[in-house]
């Protein structure tokens, strides 16, 4: 494995637990890469370029790195998780959250000495050392009330973010009733408000957060460990029955038993005795010695840390306002409770929450129960949400945004040590672009970016033992989305997985996905782009390691890539059941998009499995251009009923042209016959919509970008002079939306202005316009010969994008043009196999052309092509003729090559392509068939030997 140091930390650290699992993700990459190998690819082929969007601030480096080597995904998340899993302190599971976004723990020291003189001698009535207890505390707070009070300061309008914040994340039921127009308007004033929330973020220092959210935590720790192991402190007497104190702008009550009750310079205090107590309001500390107390809190931004230690009892603790429980807001708020069945009920952004701070809920025993609205349990924007707990059958319910979330340079994180838990999403608010009857949940372990602008942060859910269920709906159960990372991991129990779309282990617009279930006899659940699915451009990956399993989904999951992206199922032990409602994108399928490949690989290692409708015990299938479906070691299907849809009432009347373009874009399906309306009219009225769609070519709404090439391409060729001018004269933006366009429709009239954008300073642009350049057509034969030199100077700079030589070399094969085959030739050496096998692909459209020099020029380079180069040079011969492809599998063996998994796989497929016209041919390719049966890579080869693993002892 990649992490060798790493492992071998965990090893001595988890002993023979750890080695198991080490082992498991061992196995994992080696299987995997077997898969791959089938498909003529590597680990490395997976990497995605981390500049698709222009990097910002809040870009975490890990994402980056998963970019470069998105195979390291498993090893990375693993060991995070076990890391947090070993420590037996909240603060060190912050620091490792810290760690893992690159954020540093600072010196700062306090910009003003606290007046701590005249409080500490209030508590001299106290045992000494709980006296010494709260003095360490309120002393080390002195620092975090300073780095909370700069914040604000460096902010510069924190108190329009704080005010503003909750309508960026709480759901909005309204929308359900309202037009198309009004929609329209109110999703551009939410954008508003989000965007210049964000913007006030940029502001912020991040090294300030981070020794906040460590340091705060680690004084609230240090408090409860000295608190817990005081000898006699249940003898301590109560001295007040209750009594109100004021703080600014904060009142705090308190009732019953109480030590203390007072103010300090971080706000009132409150030491409760060993009775059932009563708080109200805002305290900066409370201590509670035990009993069935109650907690009604609120938080006014005066006191910007807040700390309750409650040593036993069951406890209630609610809240109506928004970070009102253990929700940090430009500060800290810190719960402990040590034991007791304890109930929280939060509002918005609680139970170990933050926004610009630090928010930390721990409760160390006991069967709890956990409720509150959108962005709780867990959930960081700008922070660290963390949810511990450490025992006890428990409860989650929140709202969505919920249960380990993080948003823009957030970590949320739950850790559940034990018992048999439930995590509910509540169904809020409706996913109105795609559904009329399915709700955005975005938790369970969520990762998740402001595109296009600001990056996501990480989500991690880890659940160490139990019978445990998870609920979610669209967005959950280990899923990233803009550049973000989202994980669940659950290491044992029998589990059940219940989501809808975006879910279990996936991967959305360049980000990172995985569910990873170490063991149990487990169940998934969900309708499509999930259970190891990869869209856009990034990665999601679902590994079960062992149990019997069942997997029942719709479409697209269970190992499926989708528009340039990975998705992995991997399943290592048990007798599992595969169940789609469709053969079309499902266990192990990989589509073709941007010219060149998605990858979807499914590998089932041990168990006699049962498949419905696609794949088979004891086979391998492929389905796709690179899917791969592979069980080492049979029909059921149903049919889900009709989705009702209720459309919003239809009125015809005068639009403008901008009414009906948003119209238009309008996705969900109750506006589907206004859509339709609008769009008919827009292709109707062209010169009026050309001329306004000129004016939006540079929208980043993918919507908008969608309906405008959809328009464009119902108009046709007249649309093309409005295209060719966004080319030469438009912003970046449009001119990678006009080019798009222009290769959709063809038209030769554009050549010179992608000619000219081919040699843009953009590598998107540039990859944009060879792309076009490819489809356009009939081109003169002075074209022709324009197009050939400039693809030959693209395959030929070394120092060149692999994804703008994909694009040369899918327009010098979509051309045929034949004086391009050295330097596709050549390009089969890229390290990258969307080059490698875009080149692949336009060699044997040439030999299908009738391009006569390719095969004699494909037999003279071997001898300098590598291992994949040879195997992408054997996927190029397919078309040649029987005499050619023999010479060529000839000189393949002869150089020693066919033990290489990739060469081989791809020379079994040459071969059985070869249809002999002689009895020498014949003879030849007999011997061809009998070298590769000999060879271990051979497929058939490969089954007998993942079938000897059942000879292993399964653990």
């Amino acid at each position: 494995m990649r992490y060798v140091m790493a492992i071998l930390v965990l090893l001595v650290s988890f002993g023979m637990s750890a080695a198991a699992t080490s082992q498991d993700l061992s196995d994992l990459e080696s299987n995997c890469e077997r898969g791959l190998a089938n498909l003529g690819l590597t680990f490395q082929d997976l990497r995605i370029r981390s500049d698709y969007a222009t990097p910002d601030l809040f870009r975490l480096p890990i994402v980056d790195s998963l970019m470069a080597d998105p195979g390291i995904l498993p090893d990375c998340v693993n060991s995070l998780a076990y890391d947090i899993e070993s420590e037996s302190l909240t603060a060190e599971m912050v620091y490792l959250l810290l760690d893992f976004m690159s954020l540093q723990c600072g010196g700062q020291q306090a910009s003003k000495r606290q007046n701590l003189k005249d409080i500490v001698g209030n508590f001299s009535h106290l045992p000494p050392d709980l006296r010494e207890a709260l003095s360490r505390y309120l002393g080390g707070m002195a620092l975090v009330d300073s780095l909370s009070s700069h914040l604000f300061t460096d902010a510069g309008n924190a108190a329009f973010a704080i005010r503003n914040f909750p309508s960026l994340i709480e759901s909005r039921g309204e929308l359900e009733d309202i037009g198309p127009l009004e929609l329209y308007e109110l999703e551009k004033q939410d954008e508003a408000i989000a965007d210049s929330i964000l913007k006030i973020c940029e502001k912020l220092n991040l090294t300030d957060i981070a020794s906040m959210a460590y340091v705060a935590t680690q004084m609230a720790e240090d408090l409860r460990v000295d608190v817990e192991n005081l000898a006699g402190v249940d003898a301590v007497q109560a001295r007040y029955a209750g009594g109100r104190v004021r703080f600014e702008d904060s009142v705090a009550i308190a009732s019953g038993s109480l030590v203390y009750l007072g103010s300090s310079p971080l706000g009132p205090i409150a030491i409760g005795g060993a009775e059932a107590n009563d708080y109200q309001g805002t305290f900066a500390l409370i201590v509670d010695l035990g009993g069935n107390d109650t907690y009604c809190l609120s938080s006014p931004a005066s006191v910007r840390t807040r700390t309750i230690i409650d040593l036993d009892g069951n406890d209630w603790y609610c809240s109506r306002e928004p970070f009102g429980l253990a929700g940090g807001c430009f500060g800290t708020s810190i719960i402990m409770d040590c034991g007791g069945d304890d109930i929280y009920q939060g509002d918005i952004a609680s139970l170990g929450s933050a926004f610009c701070g630090c928010g930390i809920l721990y409760d160390r025993r006991g069967d709890d129960l956990y409720i509150s609205r959108e962005f709780s349990q867990g959930a960081a924007l700008m922070g660290i949400g963390l949810l511990h707990d450490r025992g006890g059958n428990d409860c989650y319910s929140a709202g969505m945004q919920s249960q380990a979330f993080g948003y823009v340079m957030g970590a949320g994180l739950i850790l559940d040590r034990a018992g048999n838990d439930v995590y509910y999403t509540r169904m809020s608010q409706t996913d109105i672009l795609r559904y009329d009857d399915h709700y955005l949940t975005l938790s369970q372990g969520c990762g998740f970016g402001w595109r296009p602008d600001y990056s996501g942060g990480i989500g991690l859910l880890i659940d160490v033992q139990g019978n445990d269920l998870y609920s979610s709906d669209i967005f959950g159960q280990g899923v990233g989305y803009w550049f973000a990372i989202g994980a669940l991991v659950d290491r044992g129990g029998h589990d059940r997985y219940v989501s809808y779309q975006y879910a279990q282990g996936s991967g959305v617009h360049l980000a990172f996905g995985i569910l990873l279930d170490d063991k149990g006899n487990d169940v998934y659940q969900s309708k499509g782009v999930s259970q190891g699915c990869g869209h856009d451009l990034s990665l999601g990956i679902l590994t079960d390691f062992s149990g019997n399993d069942t997997y029942a989904a719709t479409d697209l999951s269970q190992g499926a890539g989708n528009a340039n992206a990975t998705g992995i199922l991997y399943d290592a032990g048990g007798n599992d059941a595969y169940s789609t409602m469709t053969t079309r994108n499902v266990n192990g399928y990989g589509n073709y998009r941007r010219e060149f490949g998605s990858i979807g690989l499914q590998v089932d290692m041990r168990g006699n499995d049962f498949y419905g409708p696609v794949g088979r015990n004891e086979a391998i299938w492929g389905s796709g251009k690179y899917g791969l479906g592979l069980d080492a070691p049979g029909k059921a299907s149903k049919k889900l009923g009709d989705i009702v849809v209720h459309e919003y009432p239809f009125e015809e009347r005068s639009f403008s042209t901008r009414e009906l373009f948003i119209l238009a874009c309008r996705g969900e399906p109750r506006f589907r016959r206004w859509r339709t309306y609008a769009f008919d009219r827009l292709v109707e009225d062209s010169l009026a919509t050309i001329a306004y769609l000129r004016g939006v070519l540079d929208t980043q709404d993918a919507r908008e970008r969608h309906t405008i090439k959809d328009i464009i391409r119902a108009i046709g060729e007249s649309a093309v002079p409005m295209l060719v001018d966004a080319v030469r004269t438009g912003n970046h933006a449009a001119q990678a939306e006009a080019v798009w366009i222009l290769g959709i429709i063809g038209s030769s009239r554009a050549f010179d202005a992608l000619m000219d954008l081919s040699y843009s300073d953009s590598w998107r642009l540039r990859s944009g316009a060879m792309n076009a350049l490819g489809k356009i057509k009939p081109l003169t034969d002075a074209q022709q010969q324009v197009l050939a030199r400039r693809i030959t100077e693209i395959l030929r700079d070394s120092l060149e994008v692999f994804y703008v030589k994909k694009d040369a070399a899918f327009a010098a094969g979509n051309q045929q043009i034949c004086e391009c085959i050295e330097s596709l030739v050549s390009t089969l050496n890229s390290d990258h196999y969307s080059a490698r096998l875009a080149a692949a692909e336009a060699i044997d459209q040439l030999v299908t052309a009738g391009c006569r020099e390719v095969g004699e020029t494909l037999l003279k380079s071997l001898p300098d092509l590598s291992g994949t180069a040879t195997a992408a040079a054997l996927r190029a011969s397919h078309s040649l003729d029987t005499d050619a492809k023999i010479e060529i599998a000839k000189r393949v063996i002869a150089a020693g090559l066919v033990d290489n998994p990739m060469v081989a796989s791809n020379l079994a497929s040459l071969a059985k392509s070869i249809v002999p016209e002689t009895k020498s041919q014949a003879s030849e390719v007999q011997k061809l068939k009998s070298i590769l049966a000999s060879s271990q890579w051979d497929a058939n080869t490969i089954l007998t030997e993942m079938r000897s693993v059942l000879t292993k002892p399964v653990r």
